[in-house]
């Protein structure tokens, strides 16, 4: 159609447009759902790290 009409490179432009903000919703969504669990996992893994340093901490005190 574009190519009939002369406007081409338009109609390529409005479909790149169109395909770029497709793109950044999708990715705005899956950062939107991936950023939770990355805050859970995280959390997950200073807890554990604190219980074993709060186990090497009892341990030395035994120690000494």
């Amino acid at each position: 159609m574009g190519e009939e009409t002369g406007t081409l490179d338009e109609m390529l432009l409005k479909v790149a447009d169109i395909e770029e903000r497709q793109m950044r919703a999708r990715t705005k969504t899956l950062v939107s759902l991936v950023a939770p669990a990355m805050i859970l996992v995280v959390g997950a893994g200073r807890i554990h790290g604190d219980r074993h340093i709060a186990a090497i901490f009892r341990m030395s005190r035994a120690i000494h």
